[in-house]
């Protein structure tokens, strides 16, 4: 398919070539005419290939784009997950959430800190665990001795 751009430089190319024949013989006039042709296509094949090479990288800036817009999705997914496991905490009489630490990548939950019994600790598991989007709990909080 002939882009507009090679359709004007086919064109020019054609144009040149009927100016410089004007006085040459048949031959010379087939030869012009041949030459006049190979440049035509070959620039016709440059220009695809630029454009070839254009659909490639818009393609690759889409799919960036869209890899981009997925990270900044299960980031603010995280931070509403830690949200909600913090204001469960905050609920509950057997854990503090002063004391607790929160964090979230990827729904799964982190937990840190320092509890005053291994029932804290566990309730503090339960309770993010109680949390829907929660994918899985790794419970680091130590039980103070």
């Amino acid at each position: 398919m002939k882009t507009p751009i090679a359709r004007i430089f086919g064109t020019a190319l054609v144009a040149v070539g009927l100016i410089g024949a004007a006085g040459c013989s048949k031959q010379e006039q087939a030869q012009v005419d041949t030459k006049i042709d190979q440049a035509q296509a070959e620039m016709e094949n440059r220009i695809d290939g630029v454009g070839e090479s254009l659909d490639a990288r818009i393609d690759a800036a889409g799919d960036k784009l869209d890899q981009a817009q997925a990270g900044m999705s299960q980031a603010m997914d995280d931070t509403a997950i830690t949200a909600k496991v913090k204001a469960r905490f905050a609920e509950s009489p057997a854990v503090s959430a002063l004391a607790v630490g929160v964090e979230t990548t990827n729904g799964v939950v982190t937990l840190t800190g320092t509890v005053e019994n291994e029932s804290a600790r566990m309730a503090a598991e339960s309770i993010a665990r109680s949390v829907s989007e929660v994918q899985d709990v790794q419970n680091g909080i130590v039980v103070e001795s």
